[in-house]
């Protein structure tokens, strides 16, 4: 009855975990996590009374509430609710009693009974026909002439009757398999691709270029691989001191996932007798993914000074989780909003070190406003500062790490200037970041060697002048182009204005936008001595005569200018 029951629970509660009581169960039959994004839990407890509650149930049930209590008094553990569930009815004296004893506890409390757990069954009958009725042999029968089918000569060779059998046991399947569903999937042209889904424990795919079949196996919970397990025994082989035997060492000691490594000895057990006996083959592991209605976790990561002083911080999302098979490490991976700065912690049981990496990718395009909190991140990603990792809301305090020289390690190339390089990058998106927020053209994150470039620089200056609203320089000479023809003569030595309409490669895929305009005013300038006689013309080159200020002004795109040549 307990096993029953619980499935029914885990059906309702894909995520549920199911605690044996070999395990030491403190109280806890069933463990369902409350809403995505929350750490607390709400517990049930399973008990197969079938008639009125006396003095033997009530002595069991009092004891299970305190080896709860003292669980959560001992762990910590967050426990919203507490559900008492059982196939039979309440009476108004038990629900009282019950009541009673549950009333200082810090969490809610309340019953289950016969009208909870027959809702349960008749949403899930296929649960109760597989442990009520004959779904299990239905099930049984299924899978093995499916497993017959898919082995048999010919089946991969053409669609035929062989492929209408197949898809009819799948269908029996998924109507009495109460712990896994099936997908049958097809193709004629090439091999199906790999899938990568959620609640995805096995895929069996065979055939050859006429005709391909794959059988998806899906777990219907988290408790299903428990029940039923999928095993697979392999030996992997990698030559010592090659790239591959750094990956292999690297999975058998964090998980971390393999891709086409080559394996021997390969005997795979999945339900229905899926798998199969293999000499050789290739192994490709993938990291667990989260079900479509669980939220993505969240990590902040913020840097201070030795002193506390706040310096920058990012919010990353856990994109894998992975462990060793043998339990001796774990690994978590992490990206920013961006998805270009990754974030790799690694953790050896048994130890007190940990090892963690950055990696930041090439870039094309891309809001510099998104990017302005990475580069800020990776500007002061350097010793002697402090990373802290905590949670993303909140003022909740989190672990210190002290960040370790090879930090300083990003693959950012260094630009010609003598600032370091992540002080540069970052300077450079702060001045896209500037300029965005005066036109009203897009603006995107150029290629980095475009920041390196003439352009770079002319970035930067222009975020200048928007920013101080004018900077003065000191000039030597001018090679000056006007719209219209101009009598130099008359207006030189002297005081002169220039408007000069400004463009940068700043749009999308490297497009030009205007940006506004220049305006600049020369203090005092004259006519240069080498230049062509002066008459009516729209050029001419120009040195300082007695003052070499130069004072440069910007101005909003669609500005109208009237006194200027």
């Amino acid at each position: 009855m307990e096993e029953f029951v619980s499935i029914l629970l885990c059906r309702e509660y894909p995520h549920a975990q199911r605690i044996k009581p070999g395990q030491g169960d403190g109280g806890i039959d069933i463990r369902v996590p409350d809403e995505p994004g929350r750490s607390s839990f709400t517990i049930y407890q399973v008990k197969k009374f079938s008639d009125t509650i006396d003095t033997s149930e009530r002595s069991q049930i009092k004891k299970s509430v305190e080896r709860l209590r003292k669980t959560v008094s001992e762990t910590g553990l967050a426990v919203s609710e507490l559900v008492v569930a059982f196939p039979s009815s309440m009476t108004p004296n038990n629900d009282q009693w019950f009541t009673d004893l549950t009333a200082n506890d810090s969490f809610k409390a309340r019953w289950a009974g016969r009208d909870f757990l027959e809702g349960l069954a008749s949403k899930y009958p296929d649960v109760v026909d597989y442990f009520v009725g004959n779904g299990r042999e239905r099930a049984e029968t299924a899978l093995y002439r499916m497993a017959t089918l898919l082995g048999a000569p010919g089946v991969g060779a053409s669609p035929g009757a062989s492929m209408e059998r197949i898809q009819a046991l799948a269908d029996t399947l998924n109507a009495c398999d109460p712990l896994y569903s099936y997908e049958l999937q097809t193709a004629q042209t090439q091999e199906p691709p790999r899938r990568h889904a959620a609640g995805l424990v096995f895929s069996d795919i065979r055939g050859n270029p006429g005709q391909w079949t794959a059988v998806h196996v899906f777990a219907r919970m988290d408790e299903s691989a428990n029940l039923r397990p999928v095993t697979l025994n392999l030996t992997l082989t990698a030559k010592a001191g090659t790239r591959e035997h750094e990956k292999l060492e690297d999975f058998i000691e964090y998980g971390t996932p393999l891709v086409d490594a080559d394996a021997i000895d390969i005997v795979s057990d999945a339900p229905g007798g899926l798998g199969g006996c293999y000499s050789r083959g290739q192994i490709t592991s993938l990291p667990l993914t989260p079900h479509r209605d669980q939220e993505p976790t969240e990590v902040r990561l913020e840097i201070v000074k030795p002193s506390s002083l706040p310096l920058a911080g990012v919010n990353f999302t856990v994109v894998e989780t992975t462990q060793s098979l043998s339990g001796t490490g774990r690994r978590r991976a992490l990206k920013d909003p961006t998805g270009l700065l990754t974030h790799e912690l690694r953790v050896r049981y048994g130890t007190t070190t940990t090892d963690w990496t950055f990696s930041l990718k090439e870039w094309k395009g891309g809001s510099p406003a998104a990017m302005l909190p990475l580069t800020a991140f990776i500007r002061h990603l350097h010793c002697p500062n402090i990373l802290i990792v905590k949670r993303p809301y909140g003022i909740k305090t989190g672990e210190q790490l002290p960040i370790p020289s090879p930090a300083e390690q990003l693959p950012i190339p260094s630009p010609a200037e003598a600032h370091p390089a992540r002080v540069w990058l970052h300077t450079m998106i702060e001045a896209l970041s500037t300029i965005q927020e005066r036109v009203t053209s897009r603006v995107f994150v150029p290629e980095l060697e475009t920041l390196r470039s003439k352009t770079g620089r002319q970035i930067a200056y222009a975020a200048k002048v928007m920013r101080e609203g004018s900077v003065t320089s000191h000039w030597t000479k001018y090679d000056a182009q006007v719209t219209k023809e101009v009598d130099w003569k008359d207006v030189l030595p002297g005081p002169i204005t220039i408007v000069i309409p400004q463009q940068l490669p700043i749009g999308f895929r490297g497009a030009l936008i205007d940006i506004g305009s220049y305006v600049f005013t020369f203090t005092d300038a004259a006519i240069a001595p080498d230049a062509e006689p002066p008459h009516l013309s729209t050029q001419m080159s120009l040195v300082p005569n007695s003052d070499d200020t130069l004072i440069n002004r910007w101005y909003p795109v669609n500005t109208e200018f009237h006194e200027t040549p």
